[in-house]
C-alpha cells in the first residue's frame, strides 16, 4: 500500500511537529544526518584523505624497513667508534643530518637519503647504544 500523499494533521502530541514523508526538508535532514554519522563516526573518508593516509603509511613502512640497514651500515663503517662518539656529541636536531652526511642513510644505488630514514637511523643507533650500555652495566653489577 502506498503512503498517503496528503497526511492529515495529527492531534497526537508525540507526532505533532514531526516531518512527514511528503515534506522536502525531511529527506534532506535524513541525508545530512547520514553524512554526519558516516563521516564522523562511521569511518568514511574522501578519496584525497584516503590517498594521503596511504602515502603516509607507505612512507612509514619504507622508513621502518630501511632504518635498520642504515644502522648496520653505520656499525660496519671503518671508523664506527669515532662516528658514534661524534653522533652522541651532535645536537639532537642535527643528528639526522650527521647520519645523512656520513652516507649511511643512503641505500646502495641511490644518491640521496630520505630525511625520515636519517632521523629513524640516528634514533635507532643511539637507542641500541643505550641498551648495550645498560646491559654492560647490569652485567658488571651481577659480577660484583
Amino acid at each position: 500500500m502506498a503512503p498517503p500523499t496528503d497526511a492529515p494533521p495529527s492531534d497526537d502530541p508525540n507526532v505533532a511537529g514531526l516531518a512527514t514523508r511528503n515534506e522536502p526538508g525531511a529527506q534532506g535532514g535524513k541525508t545530512v544526518a547520514t553524512l554526519a554519522i558516516g563521516f564522523g563516526w562511521g569511518g568514511w573518508m574522501l578519496g584525497s584523505t584516503a590517498k594521503t593516509l596511504a602515502d603516509n603509511t607507505a612512507s612509514s613502512a619504507v622508513v621502518a624497513a630501511i632504518a635498520p640497514i642504515c644502522g648496520d651500515q653505520f656499525q660496519r663503517s671503518a671508523d664506527a667508534a669515532n662516528n658514534l662518539t661524534a653522533l652522541k656529541k651532535t645536537d639532537s636536531w642535527q643528528q639526522a643530518a650527521y647520519v645523512e652526511k656520513g652516507g649511511w642513510a643512503a641505500m646502495p644505488g641511490s644518491k640521496a637519503a630520505d630525511s625520515g630514514v636519517s632521523q629513524a637511523c640516528a634514533a635507532a643507533i643511539l637507542s641500541a647504544t643505550k641498551q648495550a650500555t645498560r646491559a654492560e652495566c647490569e652485567g658488571q653489577l651481577n659480577r660484583d
